[in-house]
């Protein structure tokens, strides 16, 4: 009877508080919803578009982030993505989450207000750009929200020289970019991205249409003993249409090859010509160019959406996956 007796009063204590715990998860369950985005999950109610209506929360590896509407940031010592989760279920479960992939070093998406002068970065490096003369381009015309337009003259992206973007293939990296070129740019090498001092310094994705290298897409990388420049075959690049394009590449030794993807999809790099040698030539203090470079004689002319930059080398399959999910569909019919 006296053991009868503690578990009917362990009942009375705690069956409330189960009961509660199970209304507030089933509440969350069916008004919730976990959504899968680009780098991770995203907690939305049911029926929501977005994240304005709730504030946004980000978590980026050491700096996560919490921002509730109309609030002063709050900063949450959870250390995985399982404790944030937690934290956000019985804590806030009306916000918005974004799990970002930490490699995750820069993203430049530009759906920023065309009226100020600079460009967000929507990673944790906090590599704010300012654009030089760029035009704006809203709707149908970009891939999703706003896009940069380039005119081929002397108009940027300059996103200074962050420490977080120095020497982003030592070890590996990823650079990333929706393109529609309008022509192939001053004397045919269009700049898509470039940290560098041409023909001497660091790196440059570019298009290439002089030579051999007709309509193709093009790394650029400066080694101690010359400069190695990879490219897709001739006519894989078209004017006025958008294409996802992604270099992956490992700068550590002379003897590796990048990966050149175009709309999700890896390209052979059968055109490689002035293969250097030695070292990588490292670009620390470079600024950071989207649409030029630090001579101002090679800009991009077109359209440009969703750069975004990584310290890792992303598979085949994470590269096609982030191609689907910015597209909406799939990227083998474009």
């Amino acid at each position: 009877m006296n053991n009868m007796n503690k578990v009917l009063k362990f009942i009375k204590l705690y069956f409330p508080i189960v009961v509660g715990i199970t209304v507030v998860l089933l509440y969350i369950s069916m008004v919730y919803a976990i959504i899968a985005v680009p780098g991770g999950y995203r907690l939305n109610k049911a029926g929501d578009a977005g994240e304005n209506d709730f504030g946004e929360i980000n978590a980026h590896g050491t700096c996560r982030r919490l921002t509730n509407t109309g609030a002063n940031d709050y900063f949450v010592p959870t250390n995985t993505a399982a404790e944030w989760n937690a934290f956000l279920t019985f804590g806030f479960p009306g916000l918005w989450v974004e799990l970002v992939d930490t490699s995750l070093l820069a993203y430049w998406s530009f759906d920023d207000d065309p009226n100020i002068n600079g460009v967000h970065d929507y990673s944790c490096s906090d590599s704010e750009g300012v654009n030089n003369l760029a035009g704006w381009e809203v709707g149908g015309n970009c891939i999703s929200g706003r896009c940069i337009d380039f005119t081929g003259a002397a108009d940027y992206i300059n996103a200074g020289s962050n420490a977080n973007l120095d020497n982003i293939f030592n070890g590996g990296g990823t650079v990333s970019a929706w393109i529609n070129p309008q022509s192939w740019g001053p004397g045919g090498f269009g700049r898509i991205l470039a940290k560098e001092i041409r023909d001497n310094e660091g790196w440059s994705f570019i298009l290439d249409n002089v030579g051999a290298e007709d309509e193709t897409l093009c790394l650029v990388v400066q080694f101690s003993g010359g400069e190695s420049h990879w490219c897709t075959p001739t006519a894989s690049i078209s004017l006025n249409t958008w294409q996802h394009v992604v270099a992956t590449y490992d700068s550590s030794s002379r003897l590796n090859d990048p990966t050149i993807y175009i709309n999700g999809q890896p390209r052979a790099n059968d055109d490689i010509d002035r293969a250097g040698a030695g070292s990588y030539v490292v670009d620390d203090g470079l600024s950071f160019f989207i649409g030029e470079t630090t001579t101002f004689d090679r800009g991009f002319d077109g359209l440009i959406d969703g750069v975004r930059i990584y310290n890792r080398v992303l598979s085949a399959v994470e590269v096609e996956a982030l191609c689907d999910s910015d597209l909406g569909a799939d990227c083998s019919t474009l």
